[in-house]
């Protein structure tokens, strides 16, 4: 175990004769120092019992003395502690082991420096969508507190408080509040798992933020079929998003995300399996001749994929691939929802929306369609969904997606 130690720098002098007290750490004979941030007269230190002592006249009161050997004995057990996380994660740890993981540590308690680290750690994991959702967190952050430095000690229930004001007062929707809070007690709460100087009380445990139900928009059966049939052939953008939103109704409202990422080897005979990115859950859909249609009219041999949006040659990651993809369809889902004379903002979540109400207007249970596929949670969708006998659900989408 290196040993650890309270000396006096003596090899740094101050101007005023005082020298800064220091932490030593010794590992495989090596030294390395830990600055506390304190500094005293040489005869104000009482080497052999490792403290600060109280002199007449030389300008600390007892009660300050006494104060600061509390605050040393705080870093004293902190230090103790790392050394002992460090020995069991790596036995023969060298001096400048330790030194590279606690400055690390020291510099991740700044809240942003931390922010970035979750960032770049998600983006390694290929984790794209929470790294952009904690990046647009931490942007909002920064705009609130004006202050790079913040430490994640500074966080409490009134920072909270005022954080949410803030974002109401600058016109955000009450459930953006939310996503933005959500993101960050994720952020907070691995911060306090891993232990670093963080409140002593966590400010999110009884911190609440109250959300708005929703609005569900569903189409009915008339529209859908109206905009399956649109002439779109003058602009084959327009077109392929049409596609994208109908091969999500007849995909029992398959996300965007799984569409854009969908590969030929998925296509299984009569069947398309494949496991959602937002959930990892296992889904089989039974291939329909409205589902074929679209296999066949985008057909590439030279691409893996079956829409044409994702190129592993090309320059752009594949996920930068599918964010301009994804805008792209949002943005001509506008013009087709035009073009049907709909007033509403067309997604492809509309599509899988549609598909349940539908769903349940044929009277089918609702164990079989999972009301979460358009109410509060979609955990229970799932949940039903994967006990349903898959030749229930085909039979079902056969009736459903009947234009």
């Amino acid at each position: 175990m290196a040993s650890l130690k309270l000396i006096l720098n003596k090899e740094r002098t101050y101007k005023d004769g005082k020298y800064p007290l220091v932490f030593q750490i010794i590992q495989q004979r090596k030294k390395k120092v830990v600055y506390t941030q304190i500094c005293v007269a040489s005869e104000q230190y009482d080497e052999s019992n490792q403290k600060i002592r109280y002199c007449k006249g030389a300008g600390l009161t007892k009660r300050e003395v006494n104060e600061l050997n509390e605050k040393l004995e705080m870093k004293r057990t902190d230090l103790l502690n790392f050394l002992k996380e460090l020995a069991r994660e790596k036995p023969r740890f060298t001096a400048d082991d330790f030194s590279m993981r606690f400055h690390q540590r020291h510099k991740s308690r700044y809240l942003f420096v931390y922010m970035e680290m979750q960032i770049e750690r998600k983006e390694k994991m290929g984790k794209y969508g929470t790294a952009n959702a904690y990046r647009s967190t931490m942007y909002s952050l920064m705009h609130f507190t004006q202050n790079e430095k913040l430490l994640l000690s500074e966080i409490d229930f009134d920072f909270l408080y005022e954080y949410e004001q803030f974002l109401l007062g600058n016109g955000n929707a009450v459930n953006t509040v939310a996503y933005y809070f959500r993101n960050f007690r994720a952020i907070y709460n691995r911060a306090e798992e891993a232990k670093l100087q963080v409140s002593l009380v966590n400010p999110f445990i009884k911190y609440r933020i109250k959300t708005e139900k929703t609005v569900k928009r569903a189409l009915s059966k008339d529209y859908m079929r109206k905009i399956a049939q649109l002439d779109l052939s003058d602009n084959s953008k327009t077109d392929l998003a049409r596609d994208v939103f109908m091969f999500s109704f007849f995909t029992r409202g398959m996300a965007s995300v799984d569409i854009i990422h969908l590969k030929k080897e998925q296509l299984k005979n009569t069947l398309l399996e494949y496991r959602r990115m937002k959930t990892n859950q296992h889904l089989m859909v039974q291939i329909t001749e409205a589902i074929q249609y679209f296999v066949d009219k985008y057909h590439n041999p030279k691409s893996e994929y079956v829409f044409p949006f994702l190129d592993p040659e090309r320059k752009p990651s594949i996920y930068r691939q599918y964010r301009q993809a994804l805008g792209e369809i949002n943005v001509h889902l506008k013009d087709v929802a035009r073009r049907a004379g709909l007033n509403i903002d067309l997604t492809t979540y509309v599509a899988r929306h549609s598909w349940a109400s539908i769903a349940k207007e044929t009277g089918a249970p609702i164990s079989q369609i999972s009301d979460g596929l358009g109410h509060n949670s979609e955990r229970t969708t799932l949940i039903y969904l994967k006990e349903l006998d898959l030749s229930v659900l085909s039979k079902l989408n056969e009736v459903v997606s009947s234009l």
